[in-house]
């Protein structure tokens, strides 16, 4: 090997292997009476162009063939590359990486929410979820409980039950309001009395005042109680002095006597007394007040105080008070439906008083 094609070990070499490789070539494409003898003396072999190869009728080499043959009449010198250092691989540094969270479910819009319980809503924790189930189980065992507590989160729930039992209390301790009229077919009657001031009343047409003058004497009182076995017999007067003062017909308070209590001698008389003594209360007047008292009725000493009594309720309480001074506009306060038969009543006092009208007794 010629030292023009030894491999190159400078620079400088390169260059200058190169040049001569373009000089090379550049000869192989002069015509052939313009080549150059070679350095050495020594004639450059003849090369035929694809032109003489035509022109002499010869079948020209197929170009990949004519191809590979230049290829290695004419070899590439490449120049050398220099080896690189190998750079070492930098080492990995693994940076801190956080923790992803997972994601919701994605849901569609068709489908159907699912529905936060109530206790969520209200961001109630699950202590309080507990104690609201044991509530709830406590609360089926023992229902008044719940209302107990109900009542003591609000007492505000107490003013009707307490509006009510005003009610009650009033109507057990209210007197008792009654009158007797006088007698069938009187228009009117002037009350006029040391007690009570003169009123005249105006009786509506059917009704029977109890305004008046005695229908009865003190005698005929006296008669009447007998009759009926009363314990008060003896007392006609009493009735008779009690009327004048209050305006009122005696016959009326006495019709009332007999239907509270027969006249005092009913069996079941509220005005009976363990020790075999009476209340002397001739109406059954409610307490409301009074000094003395037996059970829910007034006590009297005797039976003129308890007949001056009735007689002062009437004119006061319902003739003064209310303006009622019928039979009919008396017994339904007197004695209200709910415990009594009023129309029975009305009609047993008017009937009393009718007849003693008609056949004066004694």
């Amino acid at each position: 090997m010629s030292a023009s094609d030894r491999e190159p070990r400078t620079i400088e070499e390169s260059r200058a292997a190169a040049a001569r490789r373009l000089n090379r070539l550049q000869e192989n494409q002069r015509p052939r009476d313009l080549r150059q003898p070679r350095a050495d003396g020594t004639q450059q072999r003849e090369r035929l162009t694809l032109d003489d190869i035509m022109a002499q009728g010869r079948e020209p080499v197929p170009a990949p063939q004519v191809m590979q043959k230049r290829a290695v009449l004419v070899p590439e010198v490449d120049a050398p590359v220099p080896p690189q250092a190998v750079r070492p691989p930098l080492p990995r540094i693994e940076t801190p990486t956080r923790r992803a969270l997972p994601s919701p479910p994605r849901v569609s819009r068709d489908a159907a929410r699912p529905e936060v319980p109530y206790v969520a809503r209200r961001g109630i924790s699950g202590a309080d979820v507990v104690r609201a189930e044991m509530l709830d189980e406590y609360y089926r065992d023992y229902p008044g409980q719940a209302i107990v507590e109900r009542v003591q989160l609000n007492p505000l729930l107490l003013l009707p039950l307490c509006a009510l039992c005003v009610v009650v209390i009033w109507m057990f301790l209210s007197p008792v309001q009654t009158i007797v009229g006088t007698q069938a077919g009187s228009s009117g009657a002037v009350v006029q009395s040391p007690e009570a001031p003169a009123v005249l009343l105006e009786a509506p047409p059917g009704e029977n005042t109890v305004l008046g003058a005695s229908s009865l004497t003190s005698a005929q009182i006296d008669a009447i109680l007998q009759s009926y076995g009363s314990p008060a017999a003896g007392t006609g007067q009493a009735w008779i002095d009690a009327g004048q003062r209050y305006g009122i017909d005696a016959a009326y308070a006495v019709a009332f006597f007999i239907h509270e209590s027969t006249a005092g001698t009913a069996e079941g008389w509220a005005g009976w007394k363990p020790d075999g003594s009476s209340t002397h209360n001739v109406g059954n007047i409610i307490c409301a007040g009074y000094p003395t008292c037996f059970n829910r009725f007034r006590d009297y000493a005797d039976w003129e105080t308890g007949i001056a009594d009735w007689y002062k309720l009437i004119a006061v309480e319902y003739v003064e008070g209310r303006g009622a001074h019928t039979v009919e506009q008396i017994i339904p306060i007197y004695a209200p439906s709910f415990e009594n038969n009023v129309p029975m009543y009305v009609q047993t006092v008017n009937n009393l008083v009718y007849t003693w009208r008609q056949r004066p007794p004694g």
